[in-house]
């Protein structure tokens, strides 16, 4: 039963992203499962000695999608998704202010590491990509 479930969620509130129906609402309940998920399967503190430092890789890589799903439940799927706003947005009036996202000029640093340079490529692709989208944009080499 509990696998069921679990199928359905991820399949589900998964489809419900990519078509940007419901997006908040998908993405708060993949970051919940994925927290539950987390402490139940990568409690790497339990593990022996021997697989703490796989689980524990696991356990923060989960941790990083959660901090990714908590934004797009805060921000919402943006102008590009299927269906940008939800029925209960749509029936809102506050639909038709402009959203805070377009009137917010993004600041974005570039920070990079590289022995030998090897990584200048792409940290400037990078960049010229967030410079694409309207962003100013730093690039640092440390």
């Amino acid at each position: 039963m509990a696998t069921a479930i679990a199928l359905v969620l991820e399949i589900g509130a998964g489809l419900a992203l990519i078509a940007g129906a419901g997006t908040r609402i998908a993405a708060l309940a993949l970051a919940i499962f994925t927290l539950v998920a987390s402490f139940g399967f990568h409690a790497y503190w339990t593990f022996p000695a021997e697989q703490q430092m796989v689980q524990q890789l696991m356990f923060f890589k989960n941790i990083a999608v959660i901090g990714g799903l908590l934004t797009l439940a805060a921000w919402g799927p943006g102008n590009g998704a299927w269906m940008p706003l939800s029925p209960r947005e749509l029936r809102s009036p506050f639909h038709q202010l402009p959203r805070l996202s377009e009137h917010i000029m993004s600041k974005v640093l570039v920070l990079y590491y590289s022995s030998y340079g090897h990584l200048e490529t792409m940290a400037q692709a990078v960049a010229e990509g967030a410079r694409a989208s309207g962003a100013s944009v730093d690039v640092k080499r440390v």
